[in-house]
């Protein structure tokens, strides 16, 4: 090591601690710290290092920090998830069902509704009179570990958002009052609105697991499930307003919507997607969410960071 004076006076380890003891963990409000000394690569020059760690609650420093007694701190973009993932890995999961429904806004209910479904259908059915209060049955009375469902995101978060659903985030278990945005836009959807769940889109697992001129839903069941076309109940928006008009069609579609829900329980098993998606997470070595959201790049960009780790290198900064 070197000084950036002119002096080129040796420096040793116990100077880089007491620089970083003394100074930068007093400016930077670096409460309580560990840190060892190293061997290890980078840029292909093997050198003596000090690590250092710290919660990750504590402030970061910044990646150009200079001072006296070393130039250049390594490190310091990487997320506390990067940290963990080094040398952990695994899950369990637990699947939840629910049945609650709605009616159109301008339309009744058929007057005999109860004692027809009580009669006809053995699952409990929760009827809500409008839309805003079904994304709030959902969020109080579930707390599951995984949610499942076919291209459903998107149009689940939009409904939340055209009701002004207060307490969203219970969608995933990190609390926030607004979503992450970049430029006024939201990014990164599933992972900022489910974060702390597994989510299983079996769209999205399916393209990665199978060729298929179509991943829709219906596609899907004639290709993995061989269930013919004609015999998917495929209803269009015009015929759902017709269905709510009497009782006994209102529980065709009823049955037509728990249909599908089997369909794509059928699939996430035929296929294998869960454990095919923990053998994946645990070969990457990231985490069984962002293995179920797809992303090679980013499983790609694990194991070389499990790689590196493994051979004593020190990651570049992205």
């Amino acid at each position: 090591m070197k000084t950036k004076t002119d002096k080129e006076e040796e420096v040793t380890m116990m100077d880089v601690y007491k620089e970083f003891n003394e100074k930068i963990a007093e400016s930077h409000k670096i409460l309580q710290f560990k840190s060892r000394k190293v061997d290890a690569t980078t840029h292909l020059i093997f050198q003596e290092y000090l690590e250092v760690v710290y919660p990750a609650n504590q402030p970061m420093v910044p990646s150009d920090l200079q001072v006296e007694v070393f130039s250049h701190v390594f490190g310091t973009n990487t997320s506390a998830l990067e940290h963990l993932l080094w040398g952990l890995a695994g899950w369990t999961c637990l699947l939840v069902q629910s049945r609650a429904f709605t009616r159109p806004s301008h339309m009744a209910w058929p007057f005999d509704f109860n004692a027809a479904s009580s009669r006809y259908l053995s699952t409990k059915l929760e009827r809500m009179d409008t839309e805003q209060p079904l994304p709030g049955f959902f969020l109080a009375k579930l707390d599951p570990d995984l949610i499942m469902g076919h291209d459903f995101m998107a149009m689940g978060w939009h409904r939340m958002n055209v009701n002004k659903i207060p307490q969203w985030s219970k969608l995933g278990r990190l609390r926030r009052a607004n979503i992450q945005t970049k430029k006024g836009r939201t990014f990164n959807l599933e992972k900022n609105v489910m974060c702390g769940r597994l989510v299983c889109d079996v769209k999205i697992s399916a393209k990665e697991l199978i060729r298929s001129r179509s991943y829709d839903l219906g596609a899907l069941c004639e290709n993995v499930l061989h269930v013919k076309e004609e015999e998917q109940a495929e209803v269009t928006i015009d015929e759902v307003k017709r269905l709510y008009g009497a009782s006994q069609s209102l529980l065709q579609l009823i049955s037509c919507t728990m249909q599908d829900a089997a369909y794509i329980i059928r699939l996430m098993c035929e296929l294998n997607m869960m454990p095919l998606a923990l053998q994946i997470t645990n070969i990457a070595g990231n985490v069984m969410s962002q293995t179920l959201m797809g992303g090679r790049s980013e499983r790609n960009e694990f194991l070389l960071l499990h790689a590196f780790t493994e051979k004593n290198f020190i990651v570049s900064d992205k």
